[in-house]
């Protein structure tokens, strides 16, 4: 039973019978690999190709929908805030976090020594590579949450009139607590959400290199004592 996996493998790659004392080279290996790799990516892009085409599907349902009640113009100017919101969020986002994980990768090289840092931090295409990944996915992030709930305080904001009435404690106009605090408010929510992103983000990776240094001073005690 323990060679089950290994059988399938070989039989995977074209192989014929085998027996219990059969090898797998590392040639097949790789080669099993990147025809797994090829399907993932084959269902990925399938999986994508569904996902667009449902939601081009669903705008163009509510775009002919909206059209006949004689809304199209209220639709369209939605629809280009949501997207310019989105893009916006995810271009802010992805900037910040790109400079916040490399400024973080930077100070801990200066401060440790690379056989006290998990690989992920020293290998610098492997860096770089997980910072961009982990940056587009707080891009992907910060737009959806931008274009969800931002897009209403957006257009509310920008096209704010006043109401010619001040507010007796503050004297600010009525319509700056209708149209302009919530802008400023969501404002303030998306900083807030930046700063805890990555202040769990840092407390983390700290937590990582803790248990390496701890590892690495664990080593070199047992080392003295030899």
């Amino acid at each position: 039973m323990k060679f089950f996996p290994l059988v399938c493998y070989h039989r995977l790659l074209g192989g014929g019978s085998v027996n219990e004392n059969f090898s797998i080279t590392r040639k097949q290996v790789e080669k099993f690999f990147k025809k797994t790799r090829k399907i993932l990516i084959a269902i990925f892009m399938i999986l994508l190709l569904v996902l667009l085409a449902s939601i081009g599907f669903g705008l163009v349902t509510d775009y002919i929908w909206m059209d006949t009640l004689g809304f199209s113009d209220v639709f369209m100017t939605i629809l280009s805030s949501k997207i310019m919101l989105g893009v916006t969020g995810f271009v802010l986002f992805f900037v910040l976090s790109y400079l916040t994980f490399y400024w973080i990768r930077l100070s801990y090289l200066k401060q440790f020594a690379p056989v006290q840092l998990p690989a992920f931090i020293v290998k610098g295409k492997l860096a770089h590579g997980l910072i961009l990944l982990v940056s587009v996915l707080f891009g992907i992030f910060g737009s959806l949450i931008v274009k969800g709930i931002g897009w209403e305080h957006t257009l509310k904001f920008m096209n704010h009139e006043k109401f010619h009435e001040v507010d007796p404690y503050f004297g600010m106009d009525i319509s700056f607590y209708m149209f302009q605090l919530p802008f400023i408010e969501f404002i303030l929510f998306l900083l807030q959400l930046r700063f805890f992103n990555f202040l769990l983000f840092d407390i983390s990776i700290f937590d990582k290199l803790f248990c390496s240094q701890f590892k690495y001073n664990k080593f070199l005690f047992l080392e003295t004592l030899r």
